[in-house]
């Protein structure tokens, strides 16, 4: 019978292709990971400032939320800190790591379930405060002064924002990307090229071997035992 599982070996089209769009994707997310990290002045404040969207007010209070408006942390820390947007720092922290560890999952194929998702995320969130909609007011133009020196650097947002490479409406490259990554999830990761398929396949040697060993043998002969009964 036809062994219809995946294969690497099996020289499937599929296979490769999918391999392919997870790891250009990984590119994708590894380096604008690190294009951030390169660059200190980065932040995430114009993009929450400046997002658009039945989201907005959320993402915008987030930047502006101070340690002073949270008692816990108030109470807590220092108050030189008082004036600190907690949240924005924790963003701009989490952000470009959690571009570079996608990333490299999805680029080595490792953890690529886990990878994918957190990627999903990541988009997830990109969508939701910069929807591909114009949602602005009429006559209205989004202010991106607190973001012209890392304009380069970080070109995430949609049809609103100043320098975008291109126009959008109701789909953008962010969304693309997501919907990509969604029908990598229907693929089992460890049937692709990377290293889960490297790391699944020693597991089925491990497994077979401690079969093998479980295995019970028959018991020898003993041709020295004396013969019971007569004979006669």
């Amino acid at each position: 019978m036809m062994n219809e599982s995946i294969k690497p070996n099996e020289n499937d089209w599929r296979i490769f292709w999918f391999t392919a769009l997870r790891v250009v994707i990984g590119w994708h997310f590894l380096f604008e990971g690190l294009i951030k990290l390169a660059h200190p002045a980065w932040s995430a404040e114009g993009y929450l400032v400046n997002s658009w969207g039945p989201l907005a007010p959320l993402f915008q209070g987030m930047a502006a939320l101070q340690v002073q408006d949270t008692f816990l942390l108030n109470w807590i820390l220092p108050d030189s800190m008082s004036e600190t947007c907690w949240i924005l720092g924790l963003t701009d922290y989490f952000i470009p790591w959690a571009l570079v560890l996608a990333g490299l999952g999805l680029m080595a194929g490792l953890f690529t379930t886990l990878a994918a998702w957190l990627a999903i995320g990541l988009l997830a969130l990109f969508i939701a405060a910069a929807p591909p909609v114009d949602l602005l007011p009429q006559g209205a133009e989004a202010d991106w002064t607190v973001f012209y020196a890392d304009l380069n650097y970080a070109q995430w947002a949609g049809r609103s924002m100043v320098g975008s490479e291109g126009n959008y409406y109701l789909v953008n490259k962010n969304l693309v990307e997501l919907m990509a990554l969604a029908a990598l999830l229907t693929m089992n990761g460890s049937k692709l090229y990377g290293l889960d398929n490297v790391l699944a396949q020693f597991g089925e040697k491990g497994a077979l071997a401690a079969a093998e060993a479980e295995e019970p043998r028959p018991a020898a002969p003993n041709y020295g035992a004396p013969v019971s009964g007569r004979v006669g």
